[in-house]
């Protein structure tokens, strides 16, 4: 990858990234003075209504959820390009260039393409524009302010942490020199916990970027695992453990490939979540797939072999046996979980 240098589309990503960032920060530090300077005789009480740049907005770049964008349709794209904070910009920005260029190597310029244009910016930007329209529709008196505009890349960035789980489910990020290890499956899931935390405290208009990062994950999720083409990449990372298997694993593999989408455990929903919360979800998954999918013909299960959907009920059951034993024989209250106390 380094003699290969950056891949063409990471590199049109990084170059928009940074054009529309600065062309949307001087555009309103621009519009700012111009105000000042306009006002700069005007009381002080009016001069006090001119909004900081940092609280403007540029129609051109970004949306409003809130109003049409038929005027000015190209804001589905250039405004999922952009970083008004400068720490935000440094992490989109390395993203992109680690994670971006790694998923183009893998996938070809064209499949990356698709999945960032169009599931991660168009798709995303587009549902995430008809909520708030039909929001303000039965909503109508409903502040502004709570909205905000979209001028974050957080669907983008989502989207390729869900891509990259599916690639390294297994690996771990090292914090703090290695004192604290983050599993790489669940770092989605600590992404929308810190816009929960700061849409509450900080800020309500971080609730656009809660939406953003849902809507990203949901298409994400359902693309690859339904959808993108395999190309033989299950092939690419899966090797025979023995010789008596081989044929075996050579008819699964064959058979994966065969189907659009990444259809093992690994992949599945509730890998996402942290134990025991992805005991909930995958009990809830289960009974969806089980009771609604797959008995009214929308999905096969054999089309999910390597464990997500067979013995559902009795293994997801298990489960919650064992999350059960081991909470009990961790805590002081030996014999609540299973046989009674044997007194001396």
């Amino acid at each position: 990858m380094s003699r290969q240098g950056i891949p063409q589309v990471t590199k049109v990503l990084l170059s928009l990234l940074v054009a529309l960032s600065f062309l949307n920060t001087a555009a309103k530090y621009a519009t700012y003075f111009y105000l000042v300077a306009v006002n700069d005789h005007v009381s002080p009480e009016d001069a006090q209504a001119i909004l900081h740049p940092h609280d403007m907005r540029n129609p051109y770049l970004t949306f409003d959820p809130s109003l049409s964008i038929l005027v000015q349709p190209w804001v589905l794209v250039t405004s999922s390009l952009i970083e008004e904070n400068l720490v935000a910009f440094l992490i989109t920005f390395a993203s992109i260039f680690q994670m971006g260029r790694y998923l183009e190597v893998l996938w070809t310029s064209r499949e990356y393409m698709t999945y960032i244009f169009l599931i991660n910016i168009v798709a995303t930007n587009f549902t995430t524009f008809l909520y708030y329209k039909i929001h303000y529709i039965y909503i109508p008196d409903l502040d502004n302010s709570v909205t905000g505009h979209i001028g974050s890349s957080a669907a983008i960035i989502m989207g390729l942490l869900v891509a990259i789980k599916q690639r390294i489910p297994n690996h771990y990020l090292l914090v703090l020199g290695g004192y604290v290890r983050i599993r790489v499956s669940i770092v989605p899931f600590l992404i929308f916990l810190y816009l929960c935390f700061m849409a509450i405290v900080v800020d309500e208009s971080y609730s656009v970027c809660i939406s953003l990062a849902l809507v990203s994950f949901a298409f994400s999720w359902s693309y690859l695992r339904l959808v993108k083409e395999n190309r033989n990449e299950m092939g690419n990372y899966l090797l025979p453990l023995s010789n008596n298997s081989a044929d075996d694993f050579t008819l699964t593999i064959s058979k994966l490939n065969s189907l659009n989408g990444d259809r093992t455990e690994s992949f599945s929903l509730h890998t996402f979540f942290p134990y025991p919360l992805s005991l909930i979800v995958k009990a809830m998954t289960t009974t969806i797939f089980d009771q609604v999918l797959v008995r009214f013909g929308i999905m096969l299960i054999d089309d999910f072999k390597d464990g997500d959907t067979d013995s559902g009920y009795q293994h997801t059951h298990q489960e919650f046996k064992e999350f059960k034993g081991k909470f009990f024989q961790s805590s002081p209250l030996n014999g609540v979980a299973g046989e009674p106390q044997q007194n001396d």
